[in-house]
C-alpha cells in the first residue's frame, strides 16, 4: 500500500521512487548481469518496475501539489506503447486530474483512450464509473448509462462502493430521461451494497481481489 497522504510521507515517498528509478537506470544501463537476470524473473519485467516507480513518483507529486512535476511524468507513462498497469492507472490520475479542474473533454477523451485499450478490470471498472459521471454531468445520460453498464452488467465489477456508486448514477440517469421504472431498480440495486453514497475512486489501485 501507499503511504499516508501528508506532505512528509509523500515527499519521503518521492525520494524513494526518485532513487529506486535512478538506480535501475544506473544499472541497467552498466549492464549489471545480477541485476539484470534478478528482474526478469519478475512477472512484470524490468522495464515495467521502472513504470511502477514513476507512476509512485508522480502519485507523491500530486499528493505534493507538485502537479507540473506530475504531469511530466504522466506523460511519460501515457505516451508511449506501454499498455500495462501503470500506464493504465497513470490514465486514470490524469483523467482525475482534467476532472478536477473541471476540463471535462479532456477527461472524457482520456478516459475513452483507456476503456479502447481493453485495460485490467480495476481500472476497466473505474474508468467507466467516471465516464459515466462526467457523461451524466454533461447532461448526456444516455452516453452515462451506456459507461455505467460497463460496471454493472460485469458480475465480477468490484470494489462493491464502486459498483453502488455506478447503479446510484445509472438511476440517476435514468430519472433524468424520465424513465422512472428502471431508474427505480437502478436506485434499489445501489442499496444492496455497503454505501450508497458517492464513491471514493482510487488514484492508484493495488493488487486486490473481488469480493
Amino acid at each position: 500500500p501507499f503511504p499516508s497522504s501528508t506532505n512528509k510521507a509523500t515527499a519521503e515517498a518521492e525520494a524513494a521512487y526518485t532513487a529506486l528509478v535512478a538506480e535501475i537506470d544506473r544499472r541497467r544501463t552498466q549492464g549489471w548481469a545480477p541485476l539484470r537476470a534478478a528482474l526478469d524473473l519478475l512477472p512484470f519485467g524490468r522495464d515495467n518496475l521502472r513504470e511502477e516507480a514513476l507512476l509512485g513518483k508522480a502519485w507523491a507529486l500530486t499528493m505534493q501539489d507538485k502537479q507540473a512535476e506530475a504531469d511530466q511524468l504522466l506523460a511519460e507513462l501515457t505516451g508511449g506503447a506501454s499498455t500495462g498497469r501503470a500506464a493504465q492507472a497513470a490514465h486514470l490520475l490524469r483523467a482525475r486530474k482534467f476532472i478536477r479542474d473541471e476540463q471535462d473533454q479532456a477527461a472524457v477523451a482520456q478516459l475513452e483512450l483507456l476503456l479502447d485499450g481493453e485495460p485490467l478490470p480495476p481500472h476497466k471498472f473505474e474508468a467507466a464509473y467516471l465516464l459515466g459521471e462526467v457523461k451524466r454531468q454533461q447532461g448526456h445520460p444516455a452516453q452515462a448509462i451506456e459507461a455505467y453498464r460497463l460496471v454493472t452488467d460485469d458480475k465480477k465489477a468490484f470494489p462493491k462502493n464502486l459498483l453502488a456508486g455506478a447503479w446510484l448514477g445509472q438511476g440517476q440517469a435514468h430519472h433524468a430521461q424520465a424513465q422512472f421504472d428502471e431508474a427505480l431498480a437502478a436506485f434499489e440495486k445501489a442499496t444492496r451494497w455497503p454505501t450508497t453514497t458517492r464513491c471514493p475512486v482510487y488514484l492508484i489501485h493495488t493488487e486486490t481481489t473481488p469480493m
